[in-house]
């Protein structure tokens, strides 16, 4: 035994920890953790006759890294002076001599007067002040992002219907077959809009490119074709496009989707207006 002091723990595989630690209500649990293992330290190097003369005792920090959900880094910052300032333990910076170097290191002594007589039945007020603060913070956090879903959602909605009344309905069904009168004027649209072929303005391309200043060239590209498409000059599924680009708008535009869709509304129709003067002049040539 560690001169008249009881070491909390017997010969079995546990640790002995009073019960007024245990169900103290102003200890962290981790501050109880971190006691229950300088117990079994303490107790460990008593039972194999290795404890100094002082009751004093060195654990190194990878013990804590072991046993804990947290770093012993963190122990060490936070638990441990939790510990020391209930008066529960002692650090001391004692000197060492290790491979005739100098050195100096943590030791530990367990105060177990106050241990034993730890009186926890009361909460750590300044605790449980800064947790009815942070409480306050969060709910304070919730309201005002669910205010700013609420004018987010009233202001899209009503730029919506703003411009659902200068842009048509979509033409979502594909057209089936491209006619050959046609065929000239798509040629003529290819070279205008810098395309090799027919076919590769009829194409769309999911490459999306991953570099930033190529991104804005994916997104025209396609405006360009919804823009043919709507148009009835080339056959696309629509829907389910006109979903993967917006999806892909919005994380580029860094906005909501209900936004990006607007966006990309506004500027397939922009470029849908342009298209039809280019194919009247084309036509009447």
């Amino acid at each position: 035994m560690i001169k008249g002091k009881k070491t909390g723990q017997d010969d079995g595989n546990y640790t002995k920890i009073p019960n007024n630690i245990l169900k103290a209500r102003n200890l962290s649990s981790n501050a109880v953790r971190v006691l229950g293992l300088l117990i079994d330290r303490q107790s460990a190097l008593d039972s194999a006759g290795k404890l100094r003369e002082d009751n004093l005792f060195y654990m190194v920090a990878s013990a804590f890294d072991d046993a804990m959900d947290i770093s012993g880094t963190q122990v060490q910052r936070t638990i441990l002076p939790e510990l020391e300032s209930k008066g529960l333990i002692t650090r001391h910076r004692c000197p060492q001599d290790a491979d005739s170097v100098y050195r100096r290191y943590t030791f530990y002594s367990l105060n177990w007067d106050r241990i034993y007589t730890y009186d926890g039945s009361q909460k750590d007020v300044t605790k449980e002040a800064k947790k009815k603060a942070k409480g306050h913070k969060a709910q304070e956090v919730l309201r005002s992002r669910q205010t700013l879903e609420t004018v987010t959602e009233a202001v899209s909605d009503a730029v919506s219907d703003a411009v659902s009344a200068v842009i048509p309905e979509a033409v979502t069904e594909p057209v089936t077959n491209t006619s050959d009168a046609d065929r000239p004027v798509l040629k003529a649209l290819a070279d205008t809009l810098h395309y090799g072929c027919i076919e590769d303005m009829m194409q769309l391309d999911w490459d999306y490119p991953q570099r930033e200043s190529e991104q804005h060239f994916f997104f025209m590209d396609m405006f360009k074709k919804f823009a043919l498409h709507r148009l009835g000059y080339i056959s696309l599924d629509y829907d389910d496009a006109l979903y993967k680009v917006v999806t892909l708008f919005a994380e580029w535009d860094r906005c909501s989707e209900g936004i990006a869709r607007i966006k990309v509304e506004c500027r397939i129709k922009a470029i849908e207006d342009t298209l039809t003067k280019v194919i009247k002049s084309l036509q009447d040539v």
